[in-house]
C-alpha cells in the first residue's frame, strides 16, 4: 500500500514538471491598450500541474481556451502537492462541469484515487484520459504506478516504457526508469504484505 507521504510527492513532482517550463505570455506593449488575449494565454500557460510533458503530451481541451477550467485545474493541482486530496477533488470536479473532456482535470480526478489507494478506479480513470489523449504524460506515468500497485507487472512496465517514450526528459522519467529497472530485475509490488493488503482493500471496493 502506498503511503500518503509517498502519493504527495509522486503528484508535486508532477506538478512540478509544468513548472518548469511554463508558457510565457508576450510583454504587453507600453500604452494603455493591452493585448486583449494577453491574460488568457498568460493563464493557459499556468493552468494544470500535470501539463504537456514531451512529444504530444498536452491536454487537447486547454487549446480552446477557458480560464476559469484553467484556473480550476491549476489550484487542484496545488492542492494535492500539498496533501488537500478531498479538497483537490472538488476543484478537479468543478472544472470538469465547465471542460467534461477536460484530460488534465480527468487525471487529476485519478491521482486522487490513487492517492486513496482505490486502483481499479484510479485504472479506469487514467484510462478515460488516455482515450482522449494518449500521449499524455501525466496520465501515463499515473497509470503506470497504478498497475504496480496492484502487482501487475506486465501492464507497468509497458505503461512505464511508454511513458519515457512520450517523456524521456519529463519530472518522473527518473522515477520511471528506477521502476522498470526494479520490476524487471524481478522486483513484484504484489509479492509483499502491503500491496496484498491493498489489493484486498480494492477488490472490496469493486
Amino acid at each position: 500500500m502506498f503511503g500518503k507521504r509517498y502519493v504527495n510527492d509522486l503528484i508535486r513532482r508532477s506538478a512540478e514538471n509544468a513548472a518548469d517550463k511554463p508558457i510565457e505570455a508576450p510583454p504587453t506593449p507600453p500604452g494603455p491598450k493591452a493585448p486583449a488575449n494577453n491574460g488568457a494565454k498568460t493563464a493557459a500557460g499556468r493552468a494544470g500541474g500535470k501539463a504537456a510533458a514531451g512529444k504530444g503530451g498536452g491536454d487537447p481541451a486547454a487549446a480552446r481556451g477557458g480560464g476559469s477550467y484553467d484556473r480550476l485545474v491549476a489550484d487542484a493541482d496545488r492542492l494535492m502537492s500539498r496533501g488537500q486530496a478531498i479538497k483537490a477533488e472538488k476543484l478537479y470536479e468543478q472544472a470538469l462541469a465547465a471542460r467534461p473532456d477536460g484530460v488534465a482535470a480527468i487525471t487529476g480526478q485519478a491521482y486522487v484515487l490513487l492517492d486513496q489507494q482505490r486502483h481499479f478506479r484510479a485504472i479506469d480513470t487514467f484510462r478515460h484520459a488516455l482515450d482522449l489523449a494518449p500521449s499524455y504524460g501525466p496520465a501515463l506515468f499515473g497509470i503506470a504506478e497504478s498497475y504496480r500497485a496492484r502487482g501487475d507487472k506486465t501492464q507497468a512496465l509497458s505503461a512505464y516504457r511508454q511513458y519515457l517514450s512520450v517523456s524521456p526528459g519529463g519530472a518522473d522519467a527518473p522515477a520511471a526508469r528506477r521502476q522498470i529497472k526494479d520490476l524487471e530485475s524481478g522486483g513484484n509490488p504484489a509479492e509483499s504484505g502491503e500491496h496484498a493488503a491493498a489489493k484486498s482493500s480494492d477488490d472490496e471496493e469493486r
